[in-house]
Protein backbone atom coordinates (compact mmCIF):
# COMPACT_ATOMS: atom_id res chain seq x y z
CA UNK A 1 0.00 0.00 0.00
CA UNK A 2 1.26 3.45 -0.90
CA UNK A 3 0.99 5.96 1.89
CA UNK A 4 1.90 9.44 3.01
CA UNK A 5 3.45 9.68 6.48
CA UNK A 6 2.60 12.49 8.89
CA UNK A 7 5.25 12.61 11.62
CA UNK A 8 4.20 13.40 15.18
CA UNK A 9 6.74 16.20 15.61
CA UNK A 10 4.86 18.16 12.92
CA UNK A 11 1.38 17.52 14.30
CA UNK A 12 -0.11 19.89 16.88
CA UNK A 13 -1.57 16.91 18.76
CA UNK A 14 1.62 14.85 18.39
CA UNK A 15 -0.12 12.14 16.35
CA UNK A 16 1.77 10.10 13.82
CA UNK A 17 -0.11 8.43 10.99
CA UNK A 18 0.21 7.09 7.49
CA UNK A 19 -2.59 7.85 5.04
CA UNK A 20 -3.05 5.65 1.95
CA UNK A 21 -2.67 7.55 -1.31
CA UNK A 22 -3.66 6.66 -4.88
CA UNK A 23 -1.05 5.48 -7.37
CA UNK A 24 -1.57 8.61 -9.51
CA UNK A 25 -0.64 10.89 -6.57
CA UNK A 26 2.35 8.70 -5.74
CA UNK A 27 3.56 9.09 -9.33
CA UNK A 28 3.18 12.88 -9.17
CA UNK A 29 5.14 13.01 -5.91
CA UNK A 30 7.87 10.76 -7.33
CA UNK A 31 8.18 13.03 -10.40
CA UNK A 32 8.35 16.16 -8.23
CA UNK A 33 10.94 14.58 -5.91
CA UNK A 34 13.14 13.73 -8.91
CA UNK A 35 12.75 17.25 -10.30
CA UNK A 36 13.76 18.73 -6.93
CA UNK A 37 16.55 16.17 -6.39
CA UNK A 38 14.89 14.96 -3.18
CA UNK A 39 15.72 11.30 -2.93
CA UNK A 40 15.43 8.70 -0.19
CA UNK A 41 14.41 10.23 3.12
CA UNK A 42 15.37 13.77 2.09
CA UNK A 43 12.78 16.49 2.62
CA UNK A 44 10.78 17.44 -0.43
CA UNK A 45 11.21 21.10 0.55
CA UNK A 46 14.35 21.22 2.72
CA UNK A 47 15.79 24.23 4.51
CA UNK A 48 19.23 25.25 3.29
CA UNK A 49 20.85 22.90 5.82
CA UNK A 50 18.75 20.00 4.44
CA UNK A 51 17.95 18.42 7.79
CA UNK A 52 14.62 20.19 8.37
CA UNK A 53 11.63 21.04 6.15
CA UNK A 54 10.74 24.58 5.18
CA UNK A 55 9.19 26.62 7.93
CA UNK A 56 5.42 27.03 7.74
CA UNK A 57 5.83 30.77 7.16
CA UNK A 58 7.68 30.07 3.93
CA UNK A 59 4.78 27.99 2.63
CA UNK A 60 2.38 30.75 3.70
CA UNK A 61 4.36 33.38 1.80
CA UNK A 62 4.47 31.21 -1.32
CA UNK A 63 0.71 30.59 -1.15
CA UNK A 64 0.05 34.34 -0.94
CA UNK A 65 2.38 34.94 -3.88
CA UNK A 66 0.73 32.18 -5.93
CA UNK A 67 -2.75 33.58 -5.25
CA UNK A 68 -1.59 37.06 -6.22
CA UNK A 69 0.09 35.82 -9.41
CA UNK A 70 -3.02 33.81 -10.33
CA UNK A 71 -5.15 36.90 -9.56
CA UNK A 72 -7.23 34.85 -7.15
CA UNK A 73 -8.92 37.01 -4.51
CA UNK A 74 -8.02 36.23 -0.91
CA UNK A 75 -10.55 33.75 0.36
CA UNK A 76 -12.32 34.24 3.66
CA UNK A 77 -11.37 32.04 6.56
CA UNK A 78 -7.60 31.96 6.55
CA UNK A 79 -4.87 31.01 4.18
CA UNK A 80 -5.02 27.21 4.16
CA UNK A 81 -8.27 26.43 5.98
CA UNK A 82 -10.46 27.60 3.10
CA UNK A 83 -8.84 24.99 0.84
CA UNK A 84 -9.26 22.31 3.53
CA UNK A 85 -12.93 23.31 3.81
CA UNK A 86 -13.40 22.90 0.06
CA UNK A 87 -11.67 19.51 0.16
CA UNK A 88 -13.77 18.28 3.10
CA UNK A 89 -17.02 19.64 1.66
CA UNK A 90 -16.41 17.88 -1.66
CA UNK A 91 -16.19 14.61 0.29
CA UNK A 92 -19.32 14.95 2.46
CA UNK A 93 -20.93 12.03 0.64
CA UNK A 94 -18.13 9.68 1.73
CA UNK A 95 -17.89 7.92 5.12
CA UNK A 96 -16.88 10.46 7.77
CA UNK A 97 -14.28 8.19 9.36
CA UNK A 98 -12.47 7.88 6.03
CA UNK A 99 -12.60 11.63 5.31
CA UNK A 100 -11.28 12.27 8.83
CA UNK A 101 -8.35 9.91 8.34
CA UNK A 102 -7.44 11.25 4.90
CA UNK A 103 -7.73 14.88 5.99
CA UNK A 104 -6.01 14.50 9.33
CA UNK A 105 -8.96 15.27 11.63
CA UNK A 106 -9.16 13.49 14.98
CA UNK A 107 -12.48 15.04 15.91
CA UNK A 108 -15.58 14.39 13.80
CA UNK A 109 -17.46 17.35 15.28
CA UNK A 110 -14.72 19.77 14.22
CA UNK A 111 -14.61 18.37 10.71
CA UNK A 112 -18.38 18.51 10.29
CA UNK A 113 -19.02 21.89 11.92
CA UNK A 114 -15.95 23.84 10.86
CA UNK A 115 -14.89 22.28 7.56
CA UNK A 116 -17.85 20.72 5.81
CA UNK A 117 -20.35 23.25 4.48
CA UNK A 118 -23.74 22.78 2.93
CA UNK A 119 -24.53 23.72 -0.63
CA UNK A 120 -27.74 23.87 -2.63
CA UNK A 121 -26.92 20.75 -4.65
CA UNK A 122 -26.39 18.69 -1.50
CA UNK A 123 -29.55 19.98 0.17
CA UNK A 124 -31.54 19.31 -3.01
CA UNK A 125 -30.22 15.74 -3.09
CA UNK A 126 -31.37 15.25 0.49
CA UNK A 127 -34.80 16.67 -0.30
CA UNK A 128 -35.25 14.38 -3.32
CA UNK A 129 -33.82 11.20 -1.77
CA UNK A 130 -36.07 9.68 0.87
CA UNK A 131 -38.93 7.38 0.14
CA UNK A 132 -41.89 8.68 2.06
CA UNK A 133 -43.38 6.40 4.69
CA UNK A 134 -46.74 6.33 2.94
CA UNK A 135 -44.99 4.92 -0.16
CA UNK A 136 -43.51 2.00 1.76
CA UNK A 137 -45.50 -1.16 2.18
CA UNK A 138 -46.08 -1.76 5.86
CA UNK A 139 -45.26 -5.25 7.08
CA UNK A 140 -48.42 -7.23 7.81
CA UNK A 141 -50.83 -4.85 6.09
CA UNK A 142 -52.64 -5.59 2.85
Amino acid sequence: MLGAAWRKEFDKRRREQTVPIPESLSNEIRTLRAKLHAFGDDWLFPQTSGDQPWHRKRFDALMRRAEKKAKVPKLDGGLWHCYRRKWATERRHLPAVDVMKAGGWADRKTMETCYQHTDDAGVLTVMESPTKLRERKLVGSQ
